[in-house]
């Protein structure tokens, strides 16, 4: 396959996922403390994984809008007075990983265009806010998953791993990685908002 194959979808879902990313650690940073993990509670988990969605389904629609996306949530949880105050979060959040800050109806609508079914014809995207809600919750492990599957098969993957070392020969070093893979291309690794002199690595 050539460079070119799948270039762009290649560039916006690193964008996506970078950006997801960006919006998990500042959902851990302001929602969860110790009480949240002494009552089990999720919501902070509920909170990045409506936050995440809307970023990415946002950026995808933007650059790929006819491309329909499997998701984890709709906003039905997030409608009229009940939802209010987890809506409030969510908006909040979501937008300081926004390069524009998104209106209200603006992020529920980016939310629910993750409620496609999938299908083995054509090409959609699917996606996983947050794969590892106990990683998450302690600060530890999770990653944001990003695919594009064109006639049943996977033919990029995006992960966002904001937790982990970017030398594993270093486990106390920087921490933050992003791995790509485009059918036929290989695999490779990457510093999570790299800069432009940061350069990616071949992975196995």
């Amino acid at each position: 396959m050539s460079a070119a194959y799948l270039a762009k979808e290649r560039a916006v879902a690193i964008e996506a996922v970078e950006r997801a990313s960006t919006v998990c650690q500042a959902v851990f940073k302001h929602l969860v403390t110790g009480e949240t993990l002494v009552k089990k509670d999720k919501s902070p988990v509920t909170v990045a994984d409506f936050s995440a969605q809307a970023v990415v389904n946002s950026i995808l629609e933007r650059h790929f809008p006819a491309d329909p996306i499997v998701g984890e949530e709709d906003s039905k949880d997030l409608q009229g007075d009940a939802g209010r105050a987890l809506r409030e979060k969510v908006v909040e959040l979501t937008n300081t990983a926004t390069e524009a800050p998104m209106s209200t109806d603006e992020i529920l609508r980016a939310i629910d265009r993750g409620q496609y079914a999938g299908g083995s014809a054509g090409r959609h995207w699917t996606l996983d806010p947050i794969d590892g809600t106990k990683g998450f919750l302690r600060g530890e492990q999770f990653a944001v998953c990003l695919a594009l599957i064109i006639d049943g098969q996977v033919r990029l993957g995006v992960v966002g791993c904001p937790n982990l070392p970017y030398d594993m020969s270093k486990p106390d070093g920087e921490r933050g990685v992003l791995m790509v893979a485009v059918e036929g291309q290989g695999a490779f690794q990457r510093k999570l908002n790299r800069s432009p002199e940061d350069t990616e690595t071949p992975i196995h």
